[in-house]
């Protein structure tokens, strides 16, 4: 299995159980593939001088987050976009089988203002 950066962020829990895997007292065996797993976590994600990878992962994954909002975000605003363009170049048609509404049924005439 990859460990891709998107797996981890999406699922943190495989990180902090390998950590503490890694501390098991009950086999080597169990500590040493642990280990060797935690290290290949780390590998994704950029871990800057003074930093421990905990923090490092942490900050990775806020940020993916935010991206992620952002993205849909975007998609979301252009969907509405593209609604309001159809809505606007449909103008008045009527769907074959909806109801007029009935403000819809009111002529011009009785939408006039009357002037005493």
């Amino acid at each position: 299995m990859v460990m891709t950066q998107r797996l981890l962020t999406d699922q943190p829990a495989i990180v902090y159980t390998l950590k503490q895997v890694r501390e098991f007292a009950g086999s080597r065996q169990v500590r040493k593939l642990a280990s060797r797993l935690y290290l290949r976590c780390r590998v994704p994600f950029p871990v800057y001088e003074g930093e421990a990878f905990l923090q490092a992962f942490e900050r990775s994954r806020q940020e993916l987050q935010e991206k992620d909002a952002r993205i849909l975000q975007e998609k979301l605003a252009k969907r509405a976009a593209r609604a309001l363009r159809r809505e606007k170049a449909a103008g008045d048609q009527v769907v074959p089988g909806e109801r007029l509404s009935p403000v819809q049924k009111l002529s011009e005439q009785d939408m006039e203002a009357v002037v005493p």
